[in-house]
């Protein structure tokens, strides 16, 4: 007997946690909650993808979860090339990889850009096969700035609808976006805060984990708070 999206939906089960792979988020926040909707968000380049690729890497081979990634600003290619690189675990990154590389990589799939109204839709559809999944979503257009209130109604309304398919399935879904270069450079060189997320104090009743990478070298820093030099090293600020 075929199965329908009710009957899935009907099998929610308690949220549970897994681990990330990151000794400090596992250690602070025992890792990630099942069945919810998380934000990653940084400037643009500095660093989001490549956090989201080591997240999608270990929540595969620890928790045999299927990674669906749907991008909205990078290529599918460089994309499949970039988990290449974090799956096999090479220190320097291969332009030159064949396509029958990728095979084995079957757990990794790249999504056609979809309107974003329609991703509670593809989690649906998702869900029906089954299996634990993680989906990232990378830059959403609609998410861009120049952004007011019916542009946050607009987007508080999709990422509740993400939010209620979400919650109780053995999945999560991860949303990247840029911080604007002018709410960084308000007030000068900044650190970014959670607060710059656009629309942060409007949804922060839908997202679990809120994630902000940056590096301190963009902002002048040469050294940490503890004296130690932190350049090349990526930083992450978690809520």
């Amino acid at each position: 007997m075929s199965s329908t999206v009710a009957d899935v939906l009907s099998k929610k089960t308690s949220r549970s946690i897994i681990k990330t792979g990151i000794h400090f988020l596992d250690e602070v926040f025992n890792g990630l909650t099942l069945g919810a909707l998380n934000l990653v968000s940084g400037r643009p380049g500095i660093g989001k993808t490549s956090f989201q690729l080591r997240l999608a890497k270990h929540l595969h081979q620890e928790n045999n979860m299927d990674i669906y990634w749907l991008s909205f600003n990078e290529s599918h290619m460089n994309i499949a090339k970039r988990y290449y690189n974090f799956h096999r675990s090479k220190n320097q990154f291969d332009e030159h990889i064949a396509q029958d590389d990728f095979q084995g990589l079957e757990h990794f799939k790249l999504e056609q850009p979809i309107p974003f109204n329609k991703i509670s839709n593809r989690i649906n559809e998702i869900a029906m096969n089954g299996r634990p999944f993680c989906l990232f979503i990378e830059n959403p257009n609609e998410m861009d700035v120049p952004y007011g209130i019916h542009k946050s109604n607009g987007i508080f309304t999709v990422l509740k609808d993400i939010h209620d398919v979400i919650k109780g399935l053995q999945g999560l879904v991860f949303i990247a976006l840029n911080c604007s270069l002018e709410v960084e450079q308000r007030g000068g060189t900044k650190r970014l805060m959670l607060s710059d997320v656009p629309y942060f104090d409007f949804i922060y009743t839908l997202i679990d984990k809120a994630f902000t990478v940056w590096r301190p070298e963009f902002y002048g820093f040469e050294q940490d708070e503890e004296g130690l030099p932190c350049q090349d090293l990526l930083y992450i600020s978690c809520l």
